[in-house]
């Protein structure tokens, strides 16, 4: 009999931990072209604890299970400005968030100075 109740409560957690889960995906882009092999960090907004971390597929798609609460993604890859989504808050239901990374060449801006021009 103990056996049965400490089962039966098991799955019921188990059950209540699922229901309190969500999906939190999206994909990387960079103007609207998929963009596979990015690193996706998943950070949690209210620690800054770093919770995960995947690699983007073919497609560009990434996928992370997470508990409700607030979360930032960061994304990186070679050639590129990191982007960041912050304060991603998901509940019950789940997010699709996207993110769009820039060439470092368009995402840097250079400061020219106009001082002097070399010429007297």
């Amino acid at each position: 009999m103990p056996r049965l109740l400490f089962s039966a409560i098991a799955v019921m957690l188990l059950a209540a931990s699922v229901a309190l889960a969500a999906d939190l995906s999206g994909k990387v882009t960079d103007e609207g072209e998929p963009l596979p092999m990015v690193e996706v960090l998943l950070i949690n907004a209210d620690s800054s604890v770093l919770l995960g971390s995947l690699f983007s597929a073919v497609d560009g798609g990434f996928h992370f299970r997470v508990p409700v609460g607030r979360y930032h993604l960061s994304a990186a890859r070679k050639g590129y400005a990191d982007g960041w989504v912050r304060d991603i808050d998901v509940s019950k239901a789940d997010v699709v968030q996207d993110i769009e990374l820039l060439p470092e060449a368009f995402a840097e801006s250079e400061t020219v100075s106009t001082d002097s021009d070399g010429c007297d």
